[in-house]
């Protein structure tokens, strides 16, 4: 294979030849004009190809760390996490897992972290002021979720969510805990989800079926889930207590939404 070195006067006459005399010179002018397109094909596709591997890497965690950890600096939010995040660095974002239908999804040591790709919060502008009462905290509380429940006592509920965002186990919340819960009350459906957890958790100590020696009944995701049992009569009783916990909770199983699969070795027609 021998190396031809052209010079810049010698692309100018190659140009010039095609430009001015292309119909004599048709097979130099497509031998020119092919070589330089491969040669732009592949400079395209490498800067193609590290665009997307740079927006993989980061995909926004930088951006979405430094919110996280300017709100807890200012005691605006707090989390178990947020230490090792912010302070320690112990934590990192990671990689971008997955980018998809608006939601990005970071990998860090086993744990996913998904978050709106526009960064824009859903939470509710308002905030608490400091120097709050606690009393009066909780009274908030309280009056948000019977008006968005249409309950006439939450204390037990209310009680477990302070339990559950107090970070410290010390009995006592501080404006970023407080701030935090109010924040968590104003998310679309986060009331559901979090009684739909609690009421998935009484099934525990009921028959299912045996996998890895584990007993498990039932398979969830947020407001959806999956009961399992070996034969009718304990899914039945599965969907009893769901059914009645749900009531307990305000909250009431949807019998359109709902279907029944069996699965056997034997050949059965569904009823």
């Amino acid at each position: 294979m021998r190396i031809r070195w052209r010079s810049r006067i010698c692309y100018k006459l190659l140009l010039r030849n095609c430009m001015v005399k292309g119909l004599r010179h048709v097979v130099l002018c497509i031998r020119f004009f092919r070589y330089h397109a491969y040669v732009l094909l592949t400079m395209l596709l490498l800067l193609l190809l590290w665009w997307n591997a740079s927006e993989m890497e980061d995909c926004g965690a930088h951006r979405v760390v430094e919110k996280v950890c300017e709100e807890f600096k200012s005691r605006d939010t707090a989390g178990n996490l947020c230490k090792g995040l912010c302070e320690t660095g112990e934590i990192k974002p990671g990689l971008c897992y997955q980018l998809q239908h608006g939601v990005k999804s970071f990998r860090f040591q086993g744990l996913v972290t998904k978050i709106a790709s526009s960064h824009e919060y859903l939470w509710q502008r308002d905030t608490l002021s400091e120097g709050l009462a606690m009393n009066a905290f909780i009274h908030s509380v309280e009056q948000y979720i019977e008006t968005q429940l249409g309950v006439t006592s939450s204390t037990k509920l209310v009680a477990r969510l302070l339990k559950h965002v107090d970070v410290n186990s010390d009995d006592k919340l501080n404006l970023g805990e407080a701030q935090n819960l109010w924040r968590l009350l104003h998310q679309p459906f986060f009331l559901v989800f979090y009684l739909f957890q609690i009421i998935m958790r009484n099934l525990e100590n009921h028959p299912g079926i045996k996998m890895g020696g584990q007993n498990i009944n039932n398979l969830r995701y947020a407001d959806n889930t999956m009961l399992i049992a070996k034969n009718k009569e304990d899914l039945q009783k599965l969907l009893n207590i769901v059914e009645e916990e749900s009531r307990k909770k305000g909250l009431e199983l949807n019998s359109k939404k709902t279907e029944v699969m069996v699965i056997s070795r034997k050949q059965e027609s569904p009823k």
